[in-house]
């Protein structure tokens, strides 16, 4: 990757699609993530047992989605907290599928960024992955501006972040401490790739699935 590619992504639509303050935000997704977590437990079935690998999440503004939004990042939440909770020195990566609204391609790109930021914390680039990926010629890299105007992967960061923070809270683990960001690369990593529309997959929106799927399903 040349060094032109290399950037932080900036929390773009904080202040607009989602609070841009620390507080407001946790408290916004605290409140969502209760009350799916509450309505979940009420209609709890043997069905409902087990960590899917991934998950469809919408990406629209909090507001509208974010209730919605909190039921996905429930099961993320469980699947951090099984990871941390194993006290070992284990990583995941969370791949956030989601669909371009301001450019056309033909195929996937993926970002280029190095870290993402957030209101909550910063997030870490899984960089091998995407290397790997890169090598298959399969992929674009995108670049900082078309990366910052897209919204539909930005609205799934703060909820990575919410539950990454929360797992660690409740874990009490002694392998990471929630004062020290650096530390969060060790364990959990993100990579975003916009799609004509494990690791553990979050999906903005399912009609995007098939397609990847069909189109990717030898480098997948």
């Amino acid at each position: 990757m040349s060094d032109k590619k290399v950037y932080t992504r900036r929390a773009h639509h904080s202040g607009s699609w989602y609070p841009s303050g620390y507080k407001e935000l946790d408290e916004t997704l605290s409140t969502f993530l209760t009350k799916a977590e509450n309505e979940m437990n009420s209609s709890k079935s043997e069905a409902d047992e087990g960590i899917p690998r991934g998950v469809i999440s919408p990406h629209a503004g909090y507001r509208y989605s974010g209730e919605t939004a909190a039921f996905s990042y429930l099961a993320l939440r469980e699947a951090l907290l099984q990871m941390f909770g194993e006290k070992r020195d284990c990583e995941m990566t969370v791949v956030v599928l989601h669909p371009s609204h301001h450019f056309c391609l033909d195929g996937c790109a993926i970002s280029g960024a190095t870290t993402i930021e957030t209101p909550l914390t910063h997030l870490h680039i899984d960089d091998d992955l995407r290397a790997e990926l890169m090598q298959t010629g399969a992929f674009s890299l995108l670049d900082r501006n078309t990366d910052e105007r897209e919204h539909s992967g930005e609205m799934q960061y703060p909820f990575i972040a919410k539950v990454m923070l929360d797992a660690l809270k409740i874990t009490e683990s002694n392998c990471i401490k929630c004062n020290e960001p650096n530390t969060f690369r060790k364990h959990l990593r993100v990579l975003p790739i916009v799609s004509l529309l494990c690791l553990y997959g979050i999906i903005s929106h399912s009609c995007f699935l098939k397609t990847l799927l069909d189109r990717y399903h030898d480098v997948f």
